[in-house]
């Protein structure tokens, strides 16, 4: 009875990978501050974004309350913008990300080619991207070896320089079933 419980109470994302729930397998491309192309081979791809969540701590008669702003993790096996239009990982093959001239300035765009010919690819600005404006920003994490690592989005506007890898594409390979357990 205190395992049901304990289960209800654990969010989803917190909980193992259950049997049967497919991973996405990535290749992820990356450019270093010198030039250089690193290739990163990714086991279980996710898009990361947070839902902001305002609470209010109630402090006693006749006094303001105390507000907590919250950052919820979403992970979700597609990319998702503020219309909440998605693009599912098991019908994406490539996601790549430029910078395009607009308004004179060079903004991030997302490329994705989708795995059906006949779809055009879907172009998205990335400032678009689900609550990238609102919270903290978008992201996407995947397992390298027994590591979990973030990936995060470049730039919204194009740096001169950078210090950090940027991530520029990401190739989604088909999926794979989860092991039993």
């Amino acid at each position: 009875m205190a395992l049901l419980v304990l289960s209800a109470a654990l969010p989803a994302s917190t909980l193992p990978v259950q049997a049967g729930e497919k991973q996405f397998p990535a290749i992820v491309h990356l450019r270093h501050p010198d030039g250089r192309e690193e290739i990163v081979n990714v086991s279980d791809l996710r898009f990361v974004y947070y839902d902001r969540r305002f609470v209010r701590h109630p402090t006693g008669f006749g006094k303001p309350a105390d507000l907590e702003i919250r950052d919820l993790p979403r992970e979700v096996h597609s990319i998702r913008d503020e219309e909440l239009a998605r693009l599912r990982f098991a019908k994406i093959r490539k996601a790549v990300f430029m910078y395009r001239e607009e308004g004179g300035k060079r903004l991030l765009r997302l490329v994705v080619t989708r795995s059906s010919r006949r779809r055009k690819p879907a172009d998205w600005p990335g400032g678009h991207l689900r609550n990238a404006n609102m919270s903290l920003l978008p992201h996407f994490r995947g397992c390298v070896g027994d590591r979990t690592i973030d990936f995060p989005l470049p730039p919204f506007v194009e740096p001169l320089s950078f210090t950090e890898p940027i991530l520029t594409q990401i190739d989604i390979l088909p999926p794979v079933r989860g092991r039993r357990r």
